[in-house]
């Protein structure tokens, strides 16, 4: 099985289990129909920046529960140490930087609530098992591609 995990209907990819994350009960929406190591490959594309500080582990872990051993994990967002290191050095105005930090705030599905580290993530994910076969930023976005062992 292919999972892809969203924020926007829109995005919804062809020849995958689409789950759209814009409700408060996701995780149930999930279980229901991702059964624990089912999934040969999840996308998650910038979820994690809508999901409270707080819960970032627990929701990490929980995805990573629902790859299968030898299955594939892409995952990416917007890389903190790089928006802070351009804005430092003058490349980003603060208008920008709220951008990439907090979203372009124009509805409730545009806030972000955290922004995360491309390395701090290979970081745990290598800890969590996993081989990264790719890592790639472009314009402030990292897409991290790992394999379960």
């Amino acid at each position: 099985m292919k999972v892809h995990l969203h924020i926007n209907p829109e995005e919804a990819m062809s020849g995958y289990t689409n789950i759209c994350l814009g409700y408060n009960h996701w995780k149930e929406e999930v279980d229901v129909r991702v059964s624990d190591a089912e999934a040969k490959e999840l996308i998650a594309n910038n979820i994690l920046e809508y999901v409270k500080l707080s819960d970032v582990l627990n929701t990490l872990e929980y995805l990573i529960s629902k790859i299968r051993h030898g299955g594939r994990l892409i995952i990416s967002g917007t890389d903190i140490d790089s928006v802070a290191q351009d804005y430092c050095q003058h490349k980003l105005t603060i208008e920008e930087l709220n951008i990439l930090i907090h979203g372009d705030q124009r509805d409730i599905s545009n806030v972000k609530l955290v922004t995360l580290s491309m390395n701090d993530l290979i970081s745990f994910l290598t800890k969590s098992g996993f081989n990264i076969l790719r890592k790639t930023y472009h314009e402030y976005i990292y897409i991290i591609e790992a394999q379960r062992q």
